[in-house]
């Protein structure tokens, strides 16, 4: 017998009493496409001329509309336990095999589908919200609250603008002798406003790792929290079953189907059966911004990312006849869910997005029934400003070092995390040259201890791993930067660094860099050593251009007007 340990991302096959990694190969290499065409045949589907946008609606409101990134996420991890649990009993189809997980995904699909026991882990669990943490966000909570009063009473009759933000995106960069804390989605749009408009500031805080920034750009914000507690209590409404057409039951008759397995009975355990719960608590956020943006009195609405819960305040303030406005978050690709709902009816986005560059408005025409000429401006990314004063009259050049200067950019979902820092990690536990490195983990990224096991595991030297360097002062530092596929790719293609993406099977150029030539990508130790031994290639500037359209320190000021003038 053969026992799997599956425990969270990692994953050993315990034969004779050894324990070692399992073999990542054993996955099909296109197995991110597989996944991807699943759940485009599971979104194309229609029984009695019922599509997935119409499976469950209120009062005519397309509802999966704003749950498509939950239920796109979930999907596609359910459907990758699936396809591992299979390629595990392929592997070892000549053996007697047993399961050790706590995760009830893989303990279903193992004795359900492939009959395969299973055994729990003992593991100890941490309590990691600490005291210091509830007192603070207490205070977060209470101090929202008297922001919502004081706003209430200010007497002005300038414009009011409500943005909705979020606290992972404050980022800190210095120019010249100053230090300046800034919020990286809105650049300059956010501070210019509160200047000249009533701004009315939202925001979401993502983890409690980056409770530590919330103020780091004022203190007059209503946390996300807040309108929860409004939402559940003081604009709590009942549902009227006269305007709920629910057609759930109507996903038994999917075609469910891969490898021959139907997953219906696998996906409707752990999301099916939850979809109305889900569906429901947007109509009560869709309701419930209605009233709370009739209470502000709010005139324009501006935010960054287009689904989930910004989708409900876009479509509360469109259902209004408030002006609505979105800026590019980050990388749009056919993966971005924030985009690509299933729907003809634009009300569900803002009346205009601001995009980086020509290929993401093409990209959003050209894949979408909503996006077009008329409410798709290319204006470049607000985030350059800051860039732009920073390298003004700068030289760029680096300091002479005879260590190789290495800026890796982490992402903050676990399995990708673990795999690329697995990779780059043990690559350079063999590589002959001298370096240094710079871990700069991603605004989300909570992933500490792993990091800090790996550095001790591959004996990593001259490391740094910081969540609030300055990304660009990190660029410039850097002789090549290296992510699976961070926007800080092209930003380091904007300061002439050469980057590398590494490619993995889950997670392969999603951000298309290799393809349009921005960086070079590299799919095993091998091809990583050697671009880490030859950092001398050519970027595509052509591809900068129609991507960042211009870097002339005006971003903001092109939304402001635009914002201005509506």
């Amino acid at each position: 017998m053969i026992k799997i340990l599956i425990n969270k991302n990692e994953i050993y096959v315990i034969k004779n009493g050894e324990k070692k990694a399992i073999d990542k190969n054993i996955l099909d290499f296109n197995i991110n496409e597989k996944i991807d065409n699943f759940i485009n045949k599971f979104e194309s589907q229609e029984i009695n001329s019922i599509g997935i946008k119409d499976i469950y609606t209120y009062d005519g409101i397309e509802v999966y509309n704003f749950a498509r990134g939950t239920i796109y996420n979930k999907v596609s991890d359910l459907i990758y336990k699936f396809l591992l649990i299979e390629a595990i009993v392929k592997t070892y189809s000549n053996e007697e095999i047993k399961i050790l997980t706590n995760d009830l995904a893989y303990k279903y699909i193992a004795e359900e589908t492939f009959n395969i026991s299973c055994e729990k882990l003992v593991e100890n669990v941490e309590n990691r919200n600490s005291k210091g943490n509830k007192f603070k966000k207490i205070i977060r909570i209470v101090n929202g609250f008297l922001y919502l009063v004081m706003y209430k009473l200010r007497k002005t009759k300038k414009d009011n603008i409500l943005f909705m933000t979020h606290c992972s995106d404050i980022n800190s960069i210095k120019i010249e002798d100053r230090n300046i804390n800034y919020d990286c989605q809105f650049g300059e749009v956010l501070s210019t406003f509160k200047k000249e408009k009533n701004v009315f500031r939202i925001q979401y805080l993502n983890n409690d790792s980056v409770l530590e920034k919330s103020n780091n750009i004022g203190r007059d914000l209503f946390p996300f929290e807040n309108f929860i507690i409004l939402k559940k209590t003081l604009y709590k409404i009942k549902l009227d079953n006269n305007k709920i057409n629910d057609k759930l039951y109507l996903l038994k008759d999917f075609d469910l189907y891969i490898h021959g397995y139907n997953l219906y009975n696998f996906l409707n355990e752990f999301l099916f059966s939850s979809l109305k719960d889900i569906f429901d608590s947007y109509i009560y956020e869709i309701y419930s911004y209605k009233k709370f943006l009739k209470l502000l009195r709010i005139d324009k609405i501006i935010c960054t990312d287009e689904a989930d819960r910004a989708r409900c305040l876009i479509f509360s303030g469109n259902k209004l006849n408030i002006p609505t406005y979105a800026i590019q978050h980050g990388i749009i690709s056919e993966a971005s869910v924030s985009y690509f709902i299933p729907s003809d009816a634009k009300v569900y986005i803002p009346k205009k997005t601001f995009v980086w560059g020509e290929e993401f408005k093409e990209k959003l025409i050209k894949g979408t029934k909503v996006y077009d000429g008329n409410n798709t401006l290319v204006v470049g990314q607000t985030r350059t400003d800051y860039l732009y004063k920073k390298i003004h009259n700068l030289n760029l050049e680096n300091s002479k070092s005879e260590k190789i200067k290495i800026l890796y950019a982490t992402q903050y979902i676990e399995s990708l995390a673990k795999e690329a820092t697995e990779f780059l990690f043990s690559t350079l536990s063999s590589f002959e040259k001298e370096y240094e490195i710079i871990v700069k983990l991603h605004p989300s990224d909570t992933l500490f201890e792993m990091y800090d096991e790996m550095v001790k595991r591959y004996n990593i030297k001259n490391i740094k791993i910081s969540k609030n360097i300055d990304i660009y002062d990190a660029i410039m530092w850097s002789d090549v930067v290296v992510s699976a596929h961070s926007t800080v790719n092209l930003e380091a293609a904007i300061l002439n660094k050469p980057s590398i993406c590494l490619l993995l099977k889950n997670y392969w150029d999603q951000g298309n860099f290799v393809k349009n030539n921005i960086s070079r990508g590299a799919k095993n130790k091998d091809e990583l050593l050697n671009l880490l031994n030859d950092l001398k290639w050519e970027i595509n500037y052509k591809y900068i251009k129609r991507n960042f359209y211009k870097i002339d320190g005006l971003v903001s000021e092109r939304i402001k007007k635009i914002i201005n003038n509506d």
